[in-house]
């Protein structure tokens, strides 16, 4: 069996670790950036099979990243993201429309475990 293949694009260490630590007790291979630029090397190196993403980062924002790997060829086109906010803003559900994402995770209203199992929901697992 393959592993399934998780990026972490996240500014705040501390829930980086987190996230990475509980993705790697469940079976996964995590790879993490804390930037939208160290994140888009990594996901055009490894192609992971999800990609969890912060939408606010200094620097690039996590638009930008993606922006950056829907034109980053066929596999960019169609990788599975999932954005990590901070807001609950309608808008930021339409601009990841736009760029092919259908699930987001508002910071404030996770649960380390709901974060995992919508992970593995992605992933079909």
């Amino acid at each position: 069996m393959n592993q399934k293949i998780v990026l972490i694009v996240e500014d705040d260490y501390a829930l980086r670790s987190v996230l990475e630590a509980r993705l790697r007790l469940a079976g996964l291979v995590v790879f993490c950036a804390k930037n939208a630029d160290t994140g888009l090397k990594v996901a055009l190196e490894n192609h992971p099979d999800l990609i969890l993403l912060d939408f606010v980062m200094p620097g690039d924002s996590g638009l930008d990243f993606l922006s950056e790997l829907r034109q980053s060829g066929d596999w960019g086109k169609s990788a599975s993201v999932v954005f990590l906010t901070s807001m609950e803003d309608p808008k930021i559900a339409e601009h990841g429309a736009q760029f092919g994402v259908t699930e987001y995770i508002v910071k404030s209203d996770w649960k380390l475990e709901m974060v995992v199992d919508k992970v593995l929901s992605v992933l079909g697992g």
